[in-house]
């Protein structure tokens, strides 16, 4: 994979979550998803490790939490 297919795909995904970020929302919670990163980042078998070098992984938890408040809660 090169550092090009690498740079389009993150751009593709980030327009991808602005356009469907709804829809997300209510089929995973961020809480769920931020525990799916969070498991990945930390695999023995990653590069989870060496990428990220603080990892505010509290903030992160309450953050979501905080979040998913949010899209619950009536406007």
């Amino acid at each position: 994979m090169t550092r090009r297919t690498i740079l389009h795909g993150a751009g593709g995904a980030m327009a991808l979550g602005m356009v469907g970020a709804p829809a997300i929302a209510k089929s995973r919670p961020s809480r769920e998803r931020l525990e799916a990163a969070l498991a990945r980042i930390s695999a023995p078998a990653g590069e989870g490790r060496r990428t990220y070098l603080t990892l505010y992984a509290d903030s992160a938890r309450a953050a979501a939490d905080a979040a998913d408040a949010r899209a619950s809660s009536p406007l």
